[in-house]
């Protein structure tokens, strides 16, 4: 079972780790060991999945909306609440010392945060029902990440400014790390962006690089606490050595190719 020392340790190392979506992907998964990096796997609380004792860290997301007119009443805001805390505790339970909070990837934290999305909360009430689901994650797991989209890249969405406003607010209520994206699947062309050879050539980066670590790296120098960058594209073999240079704690992998 992932320990604390397990994931301190891997602060010094220059490996990549991997983002599963599935218990199922996961035991297909030949990277498990410690030398080759964490594994991070998302458990989606609103489809009711069965939390399984594995070695991998797990993300919990709410990967749809609960309802087409979904709504941040009182009742369904404790009732969310609930169901993280709810899964908190079985982890707690069967082992797990370190979980993620999924506020990234189109899901129902995502869209909470983004002001393309409940224009009747204010931006502050966004970020306290963040800190409630943060604090009832907490009750239970002493290490919470966040994985977070820094900026949504599409207009109207969430742009870096607040993305920094909301890490420095997770930083403060306690959260330990960042796993860093961007990007929205309502706006593909943005999400999946490319940069031009000149440009590639201009930043002496490997091809696609830029573009990967970009985002997450609004968050350097702005909280202190440690900042992965996830993509879902495939990285190439020395990034994380580039992320380390970069001041990024390290790289995630959400290539559907792993």
């Amino acid at each position: 079972m992932m320990t604390i020392d397990h994931f301190t340790h891997f602060w010094d190392l220059s490996c990549q780790s991997v983002r599963v979506h599935s218990f199922m992907q996961y035991r297909n998964l030949p990277q498990k060991s410690k030398d080759s990096g964490l594994v991070f796997i998302e458990v989606d609380v609103g489809k009711k999945i069965a939390l399984e004792m594995s070695s991998a860290i797990p993300i919990f997301s709410w990967g749809i909306v609960p309802s087409e007119n979904f709504e941040w009443t009182t009742a369904n805001c404790q009732q969310v609440v609930s169901v993280y805390e709810k899964y908190a505790e079985a982890a707690q339970k069967a082992g797990y010392q370190i979980a993620v909070l999924s506020a990234d990837e189109d899901g129902l934290l995502h869209q909470l945060l983004s002001p393309r999305f409940h224009q009747n909360l204010s931006f502050q009430s966004r970020l306290e029902i963040m800190l409630r689901l943060i604090q009832a994650i907490q009750k239970w797991i002493p290490r919470v990440g966040v994985a977070l989209t820094v900026e949504e890249l599409c207009p109207g969405g969430l742009d870096a400014t607040d993305g920094i406003e909301i890490a420095l607010a997770m930083e403060a209520a306690g959260v330990a790390f960042i796993l860093a994206n961007a990007g929205t699947r309502d706006f593909p062309a943005l999400k999946n962006r490319r940069p031009t050879k000149l440009k590639n050539e201009e930043a002496n980066l490997p091809d696609n690089q830029e573009v990967n670590l970009a985002s997450s790296l609004w968050l350097v120098g702005r909280v202190t606490i440690p900042v992965f960058a996830q993509s879902d594209r495939v990285f190439v073999d020395d990034i994380a050595g580039i992320a380390k240079e970069c001041g990024l704690a390290g790289i995630v992998s959400m290539s559907e190719l792993i």
